[in-house]
């Protein structure tokens, strides 16, 4: 009956039998290995949105990146929201986050700024800081979204690879010398992960203070700032610096994206950057291309990390090593980038594409390996 599937043993049977058979019970529910895929690629057709709910927010969204493909450096999904059922949220995440406008229109809410998205418009921040969407302007409104897998962006708020905690973010305009101290104070905590309870047991201070401090009600004098720089592992300057550029978050209007020509062993494209050179350094580049059919050369590309690319408008022909794809309007590609891939031709007369790349294992490099990027730069 057991093995005819009519009856299901108890866990002492299943101990018995696998005594019997001279096998651990584990062997009992063994499954066969699935392969690790090293690409992945999905067409419209075969994509599959699911409602999905946080506390009154409701959306609906698809997985970009496909069954079968081991873990992701960056993880990509289509987002759906309808006017008819929305309400606003806000999140706190770790990592570099960017959203692309695909259809519709929509506010989304990084921070204290709202900003107000279309069509091919893009939003790159870190992700630390409360974000979400606000307000839904059209009947339905569409939009990727390219996170860091949660991991990198643990290593990335503990250990600070890229160094970005030596210098603060450009405070918000209109604020006072102390409201812009305070303000400074709680990115660098919320940044670092901790709670206002952390501050108080690393510096002594009463709960009061630390609030007041935070809230800009209460000056601090230089010995508590001090400890405050000392428990949040700050620079004292980083209350101080007032000429600081460094951004918080990047919006470019689709009209207003930078071209930049590329030219790479005879494979030439426009590129347009979805992340500002004030920002720092991001954890993956995003930038949307244009491949025009007239002279194009294919692209041989090998490099580290992990790649994502979406057939925004028009036809390519994409190849992953062995594999060739024709990929359309909505396509969209994850893979290993150390194996050779690239748009090998251009089948419309014009394509337009949004490309991702990242290398997060850089990141673990410089926190396990401190000084292999010198080494590697004076071979």
């Amino acid at each position: 009956m057991i093995e005819r599937g009519k009856i299901k043993p108890s866990v002492d049977t299943l101990y018995g039998l696998g005594a019997a058979l001279g096998e651990p019970v584990s062997a009992l529910f063994a499954e066969e290995p699935q392969p690790v895929l090293d690409v992945v690629v999905q067409r419209p057709d075969e994509r599959v949105f699911v409602a999905q709910r946080v506390g009154r927010f409701h959306y609906e969204d698809a997985e970009l990146t496909g069954d079968g493909f081991g873990p992701v450096e960056i993880a990509p999904s289509l987002v759906r929201l309808h006017r008819s059922s929305f309400a606003p949220v806000m999140n706190s995440l770790r990592g570099d986050q960017l959203i692309y406008g695909m259809s519709g229109e929509f506010t989304y809410a990084c921070g204290d700024e709202v900003y107000r998205i279309k069509a091919g418009d893009s939003l790159f921040f870190d992700s630390h800081m409360p974000h979400g969407p606000k307000s839904v302007e059209s009947e339905r409104a569409e939009y990727v979204i390219c996170y860091v897998d949660e991991v990198y962006g643990w290593i990335d708020m503990r250990l600070d690879p890229r160094k970005l905690l030596l210098r603060p973010p450009k405070a918000p305009e209109g604020l006072t010398a102390t409201q812009r101290m305070a303000w400074r104070i709680r990115y660098a905590r919320s940044k670092r992960g901790y709670l206002q309870a952390t501050v108080r047991a690393r510096t002594g201070l009463s709960y009061g203070m630390v609030s007041h401090i935070e809230s800009g009600r209460s000056k601090p004098s230089l010995a508590t700032l001090e400890l405050i720089a000392k428990a949040l592992h700050v620079p004292m300057a980083y209350f101080f610096d007032d000429e600081s550029h460094m951004c918080r978050a990047t919006f470019i209007a689709k009209n207003n994206q930078r071209r930049i020509e590329r030219h790479e062993g005879g494979h030439s494209y426009a590129a347009y950057p979805l992340v500002g050179s004030d920002f720092g350094e991001p954890l993956f580049n995003p930038e949307r291309r244009v491949y025009e059919r007239k002279g194009f050369v294919g692209e041989r590309t090998k490099a580290r990390g992990h790649f994502f690319i979406m057939v925004l408008a028009g036809t390519v022909e994409a190849y992953h090593g062995a594999n060739e794809y024709v990929m359309g309007p909505g396509y969209t590609m994850y893979g290993v980038s150390s194996i050779r891939h690239g748009v090998r031709a251009v089948r419309s007369e014009r394509a337009e594409v949004l490309y991702v790349r990242s290398d997060l294992r850089h990141c673990l490099t410089r926190v396990l390996e401190p000084g292999s990027e010198t080494r590697q730069g004076n071979r």
